[in-house]
C-alpha cells in the first residue's frame, strides 16, 4: 500500500478532503498537523510547526525510520515550504525547497521574476526604516499594498493617486507574519499583463 504524509496546518479547511481522498485511493495516510492529534493515531501523526521548516522536515523524516514513505504533499500553501524540504531530503520527487520558499514571499518572488526578466507590473519592497511614500512614488500611483507572507488577501490595500494615511500602512506592514516588509505594486490591469507574459514565453 502506498504510503503519503500530508501537511494540515492549523489554519486549513481542507483536512476531511485529504482524508476523504486517501480512502477512496486506497493509500495509507500519516499526518503531520500543527495541532495534538484528536485522537491516538500511534506512527499515523506527528504534531510540526509549519513556522520553522527545518524542525518540521526533520520530524517528517524521522518518520521515514519507521515507515517507508512514498510522498509528501501539503494541504494548502502554509506547508509547502515543510513539503518541499521534508520530500527532497527522503528522496521523493520534490518542488525544490528555495522555489517553494519564493512563493511564501512576494517580495522574492517578484525579485526572481525580474531576474528571468518575466513581464510584470512595477514594484517595490518597503522593509521597516524604509520610507514608505518614496517608495510608493517610485512605483506610481494607483498601487496595491500587500504584507509579504500573507494570502487570501490579509492586510491588502489600494491607493488611487496619492499616499493617504500612515496607519494603514503600517497596519498592512504589521500584518507580515514575520518580516514587516510590504510589497508595492502597480495597479494596472492584471489582463494586460498575462497576455504580455505568454507573448514573451511563446517567443
Amino acid at each position: 500500500m502506498t504510503t503519503v504524509v500530508v501537511v494540515l496546518p492549523s489554519t486549513t479547511y481542507r483536512a476531511s478532503d485529504f482524508v476523504r481522498a486517501a480512502e477512496s485511493l486506497s493509500v495509507d495516510l500519516i499526518v503531520a498537523s500543527e495541532q495534538p492529534p484528536p485522537f491516538d493515531m500511534g506512527d499515523r501523526y506527528v504534531e510540526i510547526d509549519c513556522a520553522d521548516p527545518d524542525s518540521a522536515a526533520r520530524a517528517i523524516v524521522a518518520l521515514g525510520d519507521r515507515a517507508a514513505i512514498d510522498g509528501v504533499v501539503g494541504a494548502d500553501d502554509t506547508g509547502v515550504i515543510v513539503t518541499a524540504m521534508a520530500a527532497t531530503e527522503l528522496g521523493l520527487r520534490a518542488n525544490d525547497p528555495e522555489a517553494a520558499r519564493a512563493t511564501r514571499d512576494k517580495g522574492l518572488m517578484r525579485q526572481r521574476l525580474e531576474t528571468a526578466e518575466v513581464p510584470q507590473p512595477r514594484f517595490g519592497i518597503v522593509k521597516p526604516g524604509d520610507d514608505a511614500a518614496m517608495v510608493a512614488a517610485g512605483v506610481g500611483f494607483p498601487i496595491v499594498i500587500k504584507p509579504v507572507n500573507r494570502s487570501a488577501s490579509q492586510g491588502v490595500t489600494r491607493w488611487s493617486t496619492t499616499w493617504t494615511s500612515a496607519s494603514q500602512w503600517h497596519g498592512c506592514r504589521e500584518s507580515s507574519v514575520t518580516t514587516g516588509q510590504a510589497l508595492l505594486r502597480s495597479a494596472c490591469p492584471a489582463k494586460r499583463w498575462r497576455s504580455r507574459a505568454s507573448f514573451a514565453t511563446a517567443n
